[in-house]
């Protein structure tokens, strides 16, 4: 059986000349909140107020990808009887057009 070796370590040089190990970066600022508007840390993690870890990172992928995606509904949700978009899902239908001489808004 063959012995592996480690992987050794990539590094960068920077425009200046110093050479820099980005996984020993990420690795120490990993706790990090991070910087945008998401209020996670650099791992990934949801930070709660104070910035303390509300959810790890390995619970919000599990719950992401247990959601179903692509299912169709059954039953569209249509809004009350007094929208407009309520109206054209009732007067358009094969034979008739949309709009029967009303005027609604977005559509010309």
């Amino acid at each position: 059986m063959p012995v592996r070796r480690p992987t050794p370590r990539k590094m960068y040089r920077t425009m200046q000349g110093r050479m820099v190990d980005i996984e020993k970066l990420r690795g120490a600022n990993e706790n990090v909140r991070a910087v945008g508007n998401m209020k996670v840390n650099a791992r990934g993690d949801v930070l709660g107020p104070g910035g303390t870890v509300a959810k790890q990172k390995e619970q919000v992928m599990k719950e992401y990808y247990e959601t179903p995606k692509g299912r169709a509904i059954d039953t569209p949700k249509l809004k009350d009887k007094g929208s407009w978009i309520f109206e054209i899902l009732l007067c358009s239908g094969p034979g008739t057009s949309l709009g029967l001489g009303k005027s609604y808004p977005g559509f010309k």
